[in-house]
């Protein structure tokens, strides 16, 4: 996923918004993986990892929803986007974000970074030097662009971080009429006492992501109440769900080189790359 995190302090689920957790679904049977039944839950992760790193390109979509609930299931927050992901290997990317805020696109031609907004028609270009994937997440974050744990977590080559453990296989599911492994862990959280379980539904037939889900319990969130007729700030104590669902996965399309070309639309204005960053 890439994970667009409106409020920029960690790349957990106890600080962030999805953005980009991508998955990508393909005909992958030629990767060589055990019998089902011989596959504990770790090794089946693993193959899902390895599926990505073998990919030369990928085009696909994905819908992120966030929510908040109070501990007794009163819904506090809500807020869903849609990502469309193009990567062609090493270091071409676009990234285009469909938000009720206005749309958002991310382009890398492999030697430059574009940042164009829909509703403030405008756009910045900076070089940039990214050898692949793992280098350019680091410029991204930079427009509040992360991922852990998905799709383009695992494009980018990164493994399963050691903080990670817990392994467990759950009972087989079906999604999108399709069987699935669910596959549950958990990492330390940096914002709460109790940790992120992560839930992976991985596709039986393809071994690649299906859906991935982060839950947190217990974080704190400030919330502007009414007391007495004054308005006044208050932490309450939320429950965090952000997940994200597969779409029109493509695994290795041949994709066209003007997709990573950016043509500015009519009555666009480019402003300075730092001005975007900082949003002035």
């Amino acid at each position: 996923m890439c994970i667009l995190n409106k409020h920029p302090r960690s790349t957990q689920p106890g600080s962030m918004i999805f953005a980009v957790p991508l998955t990508v679904l393909g005909l992958m049977g030629c990767i060589a993986v055990g019998p089902a039944g011989a596959q504990d839950a770790r090794t089946i992760l693993q193959n899902c990892i390895n599926v990505y790193r073998g990919l030369n390109s990928y085009k696909g979509q994905a819908s992120a929803d966030m929510r908040e609930t109070l501990p007794n299931g009163t819904l506090v927050y809500e807020d869903s986007f849609t990502t469309t992901l193009s990567y062609q290997k090493p270091n071409k990317l676009k990234l285009d974000f469909a938000m009720p805020t206005g749309g958002r696109t991310i382009i890398c031609d492999g030697g430059n970074l574009i940042y164009y907004q829909s509703k403030a028609q405008t756009f910045s270009s900076t070089p940039v030097r990214a050898a692949n994937l793992m280098q350019l997440s680091v410029p991204l974050l930079n427009f509040q662009v992360a991922s852990r744990l998905d799709t383009f977590f695992f494009l980018a080559g990164n493994d399963i971080p050691a903080s990670v453990t817990g392994f467990t296989r759950k009972p087989d599911e079906t999604r999108n009429g399709r069987p699935v492994y669910v596959i549950v862990a958990h990492e330390p959280s940096k914002t709460t006492k109790a940790p992120i379980t992560w839930t992976w539904m991985i596709d039986k037939q393809t071994n690649l992501l299906a859906r991935v889900e982060g839950r947190l319990a217990g974080v704190p969130r400030k919330v502007r109440i009414v007391d007495k007729n004054k308005a006044v700030m208050k932490t309450i104590t939320v429950n965090r769900v952000l997940a994200q669902n597969i779409i029109n996965p493509q695994p290795n399309p041949p994709l066209d080189p003007k997709t990573f070309v950016f043509s500015p639309p009519p009555n666009s204005k480019r402003v300075k790359f730092d001005a975007e960053v900082k949003g002035k």
